[in-house]
């Protein structure tokens, strides 16, 4: 992925760091998937995060976007349980799984969706989660 060159205008303040490696977490992300997805090094990565060099505004906008992706993940998650009689959550084991079922949340990794299951179980505890599991040729799984 490209980032945008173009400098943002306005009183946006920058993204720290430590506030790029609390997202990143926060979204179940780790720097080696961040920095292939930014199409930048994990050497990047790891400057931003630990303040040597100064988050790019590309990058800043890129992980907002990311965030918004992720809340929006977790409204649809709390969504479905409000429409269940029995709640429960399936979330991915792997991230072979999710490229295996061709789950639309690809090409992100199943930590991803773990973490959008997580934050919703912060808010409802004791809902059920198990994991998807592709299924396989045969009707195995």
């Amino acid at each position: 992925m490209r980032l945008p060159q173009r400098r943002l205008t306005g009183t946006r303040e920058r993204l720290s760091g430590a506030a790029l490696r609390c997202t990143r977490e926060r979204l179940g992300l780790t720097t080696r998937w961040l920095a292939s997805h930014l199409d930048v090094t994990e050497r990047s990565v790891h400057r931003w995060e630990s303040g040597v060099r100064p988050v790019p505004d590309g990058v800043r906008v890129e992980v907002e976007r990311l965030a918004a992706r992720h809340g929006a993940l977790v409204e649809r998650l709390h969504a479905r349980l409000d429409r269940m009689t029995e709640p429960r959550l399936f979330t991915w084991r792997t991230d072979a799984d999710v490229a295996e079922a061709g789950e639309r949340e690809m090409p992100l990794p199943a930590s991803w969706h773990r973490a959008a299951v997580g934050l919703v179980l912060a808010r409802r505890p004791g809902v059920e989660v198990v994991y998807r599991m592709p299924m396989r040729p045969n009707g195995g799984s």
